[in-house]
Formats: C-alpha cells, structure tokens, sequence
C-alpha cells in the first residue's frame, strides 16, 4: 500500500490532500482516534478504524474516493465526489450526511457494508451493488433543506421525506419498503413502493 501510516503513530486528526491510498494492512488495521478528512480526489482509505468523524470535503471536487474495509464510528458528511464518485465497500459507517453544493453525486455501497441513518441534506443517487450479508442503505431520511432529486437504485427498507418539492426517482427493479412522506414531492421511475404514509400529496409520474 501506498502511504501507510503506522497505527501506533496515528494523529489526533488527519488531513489527507495528496491522491494515493492510506491504511493498514488486513491483519493491521490503521487505528485514526480522531477525524480524517480527506480533501482531494483519487483517494483510497483500506483496513482503517476511525474513531472520529470522517469528512469527505469539498476538495475532491467530481473526483472519486474510495473506502474498503473502513469502520467510522463517528459521522461520516460527504460534501465531494461527481457522478461516479464514492465506493463504500466491506465496510461498516454510523450515520452519513450528505450534502453536494450541485446535488451530482453518487455514493455506492458494495460488499457486506452496513449503515446506520443516511441524511440527504441535497440531490444525491445512492446505488447498492452486489451486497453480501447486509441491508445496505436501510434507513433514509430526506432533509427538509434537501433538493433537486433523489435516486434510489436498489432494495431500501425505509424512507423519511421531510423536502418539499424534490423528486424521488426509483429505476426499475428497486425497491422501497416504507416511504413516508410529510411534504408534496414526486415520484418517478417503476420500482416497486410496499407501503406508503402519507401527511402531503405525492405526485407519481412512472414514465419519467
């Protein structure tokens, strides 16, 4: 690996502004016991415990970063990463926010990853791929600030919508188990939604 830090030599907050991967190895993972920032493009974070926050800013711009096998207990707050941008994989996060000045940007959780509440405070596409094992993105809360739209791309337990006026966008063959909606939005796409609270209208349009 590139830029390996030895754990017994962990800052109290990294800062990483240099493309490249950094972490331990899979029997010696990479101990961080406060928060890593990462504030460029073409980053992989891989066998990594972070005990504090991990901010995805705004410097990696439309680029891409990866993480494998990346425990945060803290908060993870995405506010970079384009359109293919941020790999989740093996790796287990507590509560994500997510929060794009131009709401373009893909967040993608592959493998046996785990999440606790994602809060989409902007547009956002979250997409599942090949998951083992795992619920993937099972609880979603739409921010009341969020909007511009929202993509959905895979099989999601739980749905709070608190925006108004945002599109919600479920493809074909996704699938959402409980939306639960207190402003008027619409819905597009023909994924499947099992059961649906409503406290405000929803405009549904299938063929967008």
């Amino acid at each position: 690996l590139n830029n390996v830090i030895n754990p017994g030599e962990a800052q109290a907050n990294l800062v990483i502004d240099k493309a490249g991967t950094y972490g331990g190895t899979e029997v010696d993972y990479q101990m961080e016991k406060g928060n890593v920032t990462v504030n460029v493009a073409d980053v992989t974070l891989k066998n990594m415990v972070i005990d504090g926050d991990l901010i995805l800013a705004e410097g990696i711009g439309e680029g891409e970063v990866t993480l494998e096998n990346v425990t945060v207990k803290g908060d993870t707050h995405v506010l970079g990463g384009g359109a293919n941008s941020i790999y989740i994989k093996n790796s287990k996060m507590a509560k994500i926010f997510v929060n794009k000045k131009n709401g373009q940007i893909r967040i993608v959780a592959q493998g046996t990853s785990t999440f606790g509440t994602i809060s989409a405070q902007s547009g956002v596409k979250l997409e599942e791929q090949n998951l083992m094992n795992s619920e993937g993105f099972a609880e979603i809360v739409i921010d009341e600030n969020a909007k511009g739209e929202i993509v959905l791309e895979g099989n999601f337990s739980k749905i709070t919508v608190k925006a108004e006026g945002i599109t919600l966008r479920i493809p074909e063959g996704s699938s959402v188990g409980e939306l639960k909606v207190e402003k008027k939005i619409s819905v597009v796409g023909t994924g499947t939604i099992e059961k649906a609270i409503q406290t405000a209208n929803i405009g549904v349009n299938p063929n967008n």
